[in-house]
Protein backbone atom coordinates (compact mmCIF):
# COMPACT_ATOMS: atom_id res chain seq x y z
CA UNK A 1 0.00 0.00 0.00
CA UNK A 2 1.62 3.34 -1.06
CA UNK A 3 1.91 5.97 1.45
CA UNK A 4 3.06 9.69 1.70
CA UNK A 5 4.39 11.98 4.56
CA UNK A 6 4.66 15.57 4.27
CA UNK A 7 5.77 18.07 5.99
CA UNK A 8 5.80 21.81 5.23
CA UNK A 9 8.99 23.91 7.58
CA UNK A 10 10.01 27.42 6.65
CA UNK A 11 13.83 27.41 5.55
CA UNK A 12 16.05 30.43 5.24
CA UNK A 13 18.42 30.95 2.42
CA UNK A 14 22.21 32.54 3.55
CA UNK A 15 24.27 34.39 1.14
CA UNK A 16 23.40 37.70 -0.51
CA UNK A 17 19.89 36.49 -1.93
CA UNK A 18 19.12 36.07 1.92
CA UNK A 19 15.65 35.37 2.80
CA UNK A 20 12.69 32.66 4.07
CA UNK A 21 10.94 30.41 1.45
CA UNK A 22 8.59 27.40 2.10
CA UNK A 23 10.27 23.60 1.82
CA UNK A 24 7.95 20.98 1.76
CA UNK A 25 9.28 17.34 2.60
CA UNK A 26 7.56 14.59 0.90
CA UNK A 27 8.26 10.85 1.22
CA UNK A 28 6.74 8.07 -0.61
CA UNK A 29 6.71 4.59 0.43
CA UNK A 30 7.07 3.48 -3.35
CA UNK A 31 10.56 5.21 -3.67
CA UNK A 32 11.69 4.31 -0.04
CA UNK A 33 15.63 5.57 -0.78
CA UNK A 34 14.34 9.02 -1.32
CA UNK A 35 12.62 12.28 -0.02
CA UNK A 36 11.19 15.25 -2.41
CA UNK A 37 11.97 18.80 -1.27
CA UNK A 38 9.99 20.99 -2.75
CA UNK A 39 11.07 24.87 -2.39
CA UNK A 40 8.07 26.69 -2.85
CA UNK A 41 8.22 30.47 -3.61
CA UNK A 42 4.52 31.11 -3.42
CA UNK A 43 2.95 32.11 -0.10
CA UNK A 44 -0.77 30.58 0.21
CA UNK A 45 -1.77 27.62 -0.45
CA UNK A 46 -3.82 28.63 -3.42
CA UNK A 47 -1.35 29.65 -5.74
CA UNK A 48 0.80 26.35 -5.22
CA UNK A 49 -1.53 24.56 -7.19
CA UNK A 50 0.87 24.55 -10.23
CA UNK A 51 4.68 23.40 -10.51
CA UNK A 52 5.42 27.22 -11.18
CA UNK A 53 7.74 28.87 -8.92
CA UNK A 54 8.39 25.16 -7.20
CA UNK A 55 12.09 23.81 -7.56
CA UNK A 56 12.31 20.06 -6.23
CA UNK A 57 15.00 18.02 -5.38
CA UNK A 58 15.13 14.38 -4.80
CA UNK A 59 17.56 13.75 -2.23
CA UNK A 60 18.69 10.34 -0.31
CA UNK A 61 16.21 9.93 3.28
CA UNK A 62 19.82 8.40 4.97
CA UNK A 63 21.41 11.25 3.92
CA UNK A 64 19.38 13.49 5.54
CA UNK A 65 19.25 11.52 8.59
CA UNK A 66 23.01 11.16 8.40
CA UNK A 67 23.67 14.75 8.14
CA UNK A 68 21.38 15.21 11.13
CA UNK A 69 24.41 13.91 13.38
CA UNK A 70 27.79 14.32 11.41
CA UNK A 71 29.08 16.09 7.83
CA UNK A 72 27.57 14.05 4.67
CA UNK A 73 27.25 13.93 0.81
CA UNK A 74 29.01 14.59 -2.00
CA UNK A 75 28.39 15.76 -5.05
CA UNK A 76 25.34 18.11 -5.77
CA UNK A 77 23.90 17.60 -1.73
CA UNK A 78 25.41 18.08 1.52
CA UNK A 79 23.60 17.92 4.41
CA UNK A 80 25.87 18.96 7.90
CA UNK A 81 24.71 20.10 11.82
CA UNK A 82 24.79 23.48 12.15
CA UNK A 83 23.68 25.09 15.26
CA UNK A 84 21.99 22.88 18.07
CA UNK A 85 18.52 24.02 16.17
CA UNK A 86 19.58 23.69 12.65
CA UNK A 87 20.74 22.05 10.15
CA UNK A 88 22.62 23.19 7.11
CA UNK A 89 21.27 21.92 3.80
CA UNK A 90 23.85 22.89 0.47
CA UNK A 91 22.57 22.34 -2.78
CA UNK A 92 25.38 22.72 -5.91
CA UNK A 93 24.16 23.65 -9.57
CA UNK A 94 25.11 25.12 -12.36
CA UNK A 95 24.70 29.21 -11.22
CA UNK A 96 26.46 28.00 -8.07
CA UNK A 97 25.43 26.65 -4.48
CA UNK A 98 22.60 27.76 -2.21
CA UNK A 99 23.09 26.95 1.24
CA UNK A 100 19.71 26.99 3.47
CA UNK A 101 19.11 26.40 7.05
CA UNK A 102 16.11 24.40 8.56
CA UNK A 103 15.38 23.52 11.75
CA UNK A 104 16.63 20.48 12.68
CA UNK A 105 13.63 19.77 15.12
CA UNK A 106 11.20 19.72 12.06
CA UNK A 107 13.53 17.44 10.00
CA UNK A 108 13.87 15.34 12.89
CA UNK A 109 10.15 14.85 13.27
CA UNK A 110 9.56 14.29 9.68
CA UNK A 111 12.30 11.62 9.07
CA UNK A 112 11.14 9.66 12.40
CA UNK A 113 8.04 9.56 10.42
CA UNK A 114 9.34 8.11 7.39
CA UNK A 115 11.05 5.36 9.20
CA UNK A 116 7.43 4.99 11.08
CA UNK A 117 6.26 4.25 7.49
CA UNK A 118 9.42 2.04 5.98
CA UNK A 119 11.99 1.12 8.74
CA UNK A 120 15.42 1.16 7.98
CA UNK A 121 17.07 -1.59 5.69
CA UNK A 122 13.37 -2.75 4.68
CA UNK A 123 13.71 -0.39 1.76
CA UNK A 124 14.42 -3.14 -0.99
CA UNK A 125 10.88 -5.16 0.37
CA UNK A 126 9.17 -2.21 -1.30
CA UNK A 127 10.48 -1.72 -4.54
CA UNK A 128 8.99 -2.75 -7.66
CA UNK A 129 9.97 -3.97 -10.32
CA UNK A 130 7.67 -3.47 -13.66
CA UNK A 131 7.06 -6.34 -15.82
CA UNK A 132 8.88 -5.43 -18.99
CA UNK A 133 12.42 -4.04 -16.13
CA UNK A 134 11.62 -7.80 -14.90
CA UNK A 135 11.92 -9.90 -18.27
CA UNK A 136 14.90 -7.64 -19.33
CA UNK A 137 16.93 -8.71 -16.27
CA UNK A 138 15.58 -12.48 -16.95
CA UNK A 139 16.56 -12.40 -20.35
CA UNK A 140 20.12 -11.09 -19.44
CA UNK A 141 20.73 -13.58 -16.74
CA UNK A 142 19.81 -16.42 -19.38
CA UNK A 143 22.15 -15.25 -21.52
CA UNK A 144 25.00 -14.21 -18.72
CA UNK A 145 24.34 -17.58 -16.17
CA UNK A 146 26.20 -16.16 -12.75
Amino acid sequence: MRTVVEHESTVHLTGPAAGGMTMLMRYDSDDPYAVRLDFLDAATPEDRTSQDGCVTWAVGRELLTVGLDRPCGTGDVFVRPGTAALTELAFSGVPGVAVLLVSTEALRTFLRATYTLVAAGSETARLTVPDDLSALFESSEEQHPG
